[in-house]
């Protein structure tokens, strides 16, 4: 729709941004007993590349 111009672009009002923090080694860390497969999915791909997710596996 955008290519079409049926959609404009709209000028990002600076005082309403918001910033996350840094995240974490500890948040990228993936628990497959907890987690759901989506919600891993996701996380692999948010945390590439750094910090990069991870998990444990064995004892």
């Amino acid at each position: 729709e955008y290519m079409d111009g049926r959609i404009e672009s709209e000028p990002q009002d600076d005082s309403l941004a918001t910033a996350a923090g840094k995240v974490t080694v500890e948040e990228a860390h993936l628990d497959p007993l907890r987690h759901r497969v989506a919600a891993i999915d996701r996380a692999v791909r948010a945390f590439d590349p750094a910090p990069g997710a991870w998990c444990l596996l064995g004892d």
